[in-house]
């Protein structure tokens, strides 16, 4: 597990301004599919099968994995990973968190 997302949709600033109705109706499409992920019948076993994983890690995985269906990402949010990423000597100054992010459901 980590501190911070898995899955991530990025997006072009240009794209976002000029498009902003095409990318909130993808996201809209991404986040009902898988409000029902863990649901899905065999779902560890097609996992397991199309990465060729262990059963047992994707159920684990599973088991620890959330998705946060649309819930926006804050800039405390970032900055407190950005915290964490300096922790790690990941990163090694931090930026004004409000630079990463860009909400479609504000």
């Amino acid at each position: 597990p980590t501190p911070w997302p898995c899955f991530v949709i990025a997006v072009r600033n240009e794209t976002l301004e000029n498009h902003p109705e095409k990318i909130k109706s993808i996201l809209d499409v991404i986040n009902k599919q898988n409000m029902n992920f863990k649901g899905i019948d065999d779902i560890d076993q097609v996992l397991s099968k199309r990465y060729k994983q262990q059963v047992e890690d994707i159920q684990k995985w599973l088991s620890l994995t959330e998705w946060n269906h649309g819930k926006p990402i804050t800039a405390q949010f970032i900055s407190e990973l950005q915290n964490k990423l300096m922790t790690f000597n990941v990163i090694n100054t931090k930026k004004n968190a409000k630079e990463f992010i860009k909400n479609m459901y504000i």
